[in-house]
């Protein structure tokens, strides 16, 4: 398996948590591909995150406002490219995607490269109901602004046509200078794939303030109206309960391209929502710590994909499968 993925928590004290300006948390996918792929991906994942730290800390000394979305976008940046820069030789043309997402206080900062995903999700307890707030694109050729950037920098670009769009993807294409043979990437933004004119490891980061979104769910949440004298309307008094901060939950989900081909995001995003939230309503204390336990939904989820694989190829191929999920820490626990 060429895939990696990593969780890391920090816990913080109750001061922290009121200036909402520690890293708290850290998700992220490598997709290895390529002969060594495992090699890139590997040392994307132990490297990354001791390059953030190291430099959002130095940062911190240089600065007493630590709390700068310019900034941290800008060493999110760096720190993709720098490792990039540092991976190994041994890695034999072998290269991964890399979605990551750091939160720090009410902000998080999702930096991706290659066609992995990650998504921000939002579960009312109110409801029952799980939404995806945020999702990040998968960086393909044949998009205009990359296709523009890699063939100004002189690389080709395959771009499927008819039948091959059912089974085939944009690609950037190399010519090894020994053997003649062309090989093809198919994604705009990568580590490791140097060879690939064009393609470069700079991410594109977003910023999610998932502070904000919950403030705006619960001042557009449906409220009673105090002008009503209705009472035999009984039937809609749980629509007349005013949302709060305790009925909305975060979480983020980071997913290779592997499980995406065959299970869609809202699926995986109820699936967790239910690992994480669900559960805890659940009176059934053996249905709490098993079958909805997030470990055994990440696996349903892989195998589901696995199966599909095994259906379409007929057991010939199956791509590697990777899924990291955690809830966004915040003061709701």
């Amino acid at each position: 398996n060429q895939d990696r993925a990593l969780i890391l928590e920090n816990e913080q004290t109750e001061q922290q948590q009121q200036e909402m300006q520690q890293n708290s948390l850290l998700v992220g996918v490598f997709d290895g591909h390529g002969p060594g792929g495992e090699i890139v991906s590997e040392y994307a994942r132990d490297e990354l995150p001791i390059q953030l730290f190291s430099r959002l800390e130095e940062e911190k000394e240089e600065k007493e406002d630590d709390d700068d979305d310019d900034m941290v976008v800008s060493l999110l940046k760096d720190t993709f490219v720098q490792v990039d820069a540092s991976i190994p030789p041994g890695s034999s043309g072998g290269g991964c995607t890399a979605t990551v997402s750091l939160q720090r206080g009410r902000r998080l900062y999702v930096a991706n490269v290659g066609d992995s995903i990650t998504m921000v999700a939002v579960y009312h307890s109110q409801t029952n109901l799980t939404d995806i707030v945020y999702l990040t694109r998968e960086d393909k050729p044949h998009l205009p602004e990359e296709r523009q950037r890699i063939e100004s920098m002189g690389g080709s670009i395959r771009i499927p046509r008819g039948e091959e769009l059912r089974y085939d993807s944009s690609r950037v294409l190399s010519i090894d200078p020994q053997t003649g043979i062309e090989t093809g990437l198919a994604m705009s933004r990568s580590l490791g794939d140097w060879q690939f004119v064009g393609v470069i490891a700079e991410p594109i980061v977003d910023v999610v303030d998932w502070q904000s979104i919950q403030d705006e769910i619960i001042a557009t949440s449906t409220n009673c109206d105090d002008d009503s004298d209705d009472d035999d309307d009984d039937d809609n008094d749980d629509t007349c309960t005013p949302t709060s901060a305790d009925d909305i939950h975060f979480f983020v989900v980071a997913a290779s391209d592997g499980l995406m081909d065959y299970i869609d995001p809202p699926t995986i995003a109820d699936s967790f929502a239910t690992a994480f939230f669900r559960r805890n309503n659940n009176n059934n204390n053996n249905n709490k710590t098993t079958k909805h336990h997030p470990l055994v939904v990440a696996k349903n989820l892989i195998h589901q994909s696995a199966q599909q694989w095994h259906a379409d190829t007929g057991g010939q191929y199956r791509d590697d499968i990777v899924v990291a999920a955690a809830k966004v820490k915040n003061n709701n626990g």
